[in-house]
């Protein structure tokens, strides 16, 4: 019974998240923490960013607001 109601509830949870983001203009918190800082050349100084690493992004990649 148990295992039946945890099936029942993770198929929710599911459709839940599927429509969640499909529905939400708002980014996911994932996004709005490391979309803003790649972005930023100190945060590939501080933390030692290379190219191997999967939050580096190519500095012709990158948004400049203010100079």
């Amino acid at each position: 019974m148990l295992r039946c109601y945890d099936q029942l509830y993770a198929q929710k949870y599911e459709i839940s998240l599927i429509n969640e983001q499909n529905n939400n203009t708002i980014a996911n918190a994932e996004a709005r923490v490391n979309d803003p800082v790649m972005n930023l050349d100190i945060f590939y100084d501080l933390y030692d960013v290379t190219a191997n690493n999967s939050m580096h992004l190519a500095p012709i990649h990158r948004s400049c607001i203010w100079q």
